[in-house]
């Protein structure tokens, strides 16, 4: 699963401050700052995933995660739970194949005006009513269901279904998004954090 490290040489650091020996709140400045970039990162990423992708669920954006660094372990973590599978071929570009079933089905008409997809208009929902089934139909082969308006009747592609999907690489940008917002974010919360946890020290 795609996930981006954030970490400091926190030796290298102490070497830079004065006074010295405050190994300790370095340590806590360090380990706090971390986590609150990596917070920083996945509301970055969280909004870069709703504009990239043009979605108005939550399910990737709340998929993304933070594993908090400790004084003992100065490294934070940002990533995505196992279920939000998808990201790193829309990071580094790809082919996607069906991970349960022979087919990858892309909505069609499933979806609303504003793209989304309701729970009563997903493949096994669907397909659970008389008027929908599986065919091939001019050449395109999908999940299709027949109405009747003003008369009439027809048939509308509700999913595509397709073996195989082709994803360009850059669709999303993780990487770029966290690199960015660590270089705006940390300087100065460290700043911050280092100068609260030595005034806490002398008191």
């Amino acid at each position: 699963m795609i996930t981006a490290n954030l970490s400091i040489d926190d030796k290298k650091l102490l070497s830079t401050l004065s006074p010295k020996g405050l190994e300790k709140q370095v340590n806590f400045a360090t380990a706090k700052t971390l986590t609150q970039v990596a917070f920083d990162s996945r509301r970055k990423v969280q909004a870069m995933l709703r504009h990239k992708l043009s979605i108005k669920r939550q399910f990737l954006p709340r998929s993304v995660v933070v594993t908090k660094a400790t004084p003992k372990n100065k490294q934070a973590i940002v990533g995505f739970l196992e279920r939000a599978h998808l990201v790193e071929l829309l990071e580094e570009g790809g082919t996607r194949v069906p991970r349960s079933s022979k087919n990858i089905a892309i909505p069609h008409a499933a979806k609303s005006a504003r793209g989304r997809v309701t729970k009563a208009k997903r493949p096994d929902r669907l397909l659970q009513l008389p008027n929908t089934f599986v065919a091939t139909i001019n050449g395109n082969k999908g999940i299709w269901q027949s109405f009747k308006k003003g008369g009439k009747t027809g048939v509308r592609l509700m999913y595509d279904l397709e073996p195989r999907v082709r994803y360009d690489r850059g669709t999303i940008t993780f990487h770029k998004t966290v690199d960015t917002t660590a270089r705006h974010s940390f300087r100065n919360r460290f700043k911050k954090n280092f100068w609260d946890a030595v005034r806490t020290a002398k008191r």
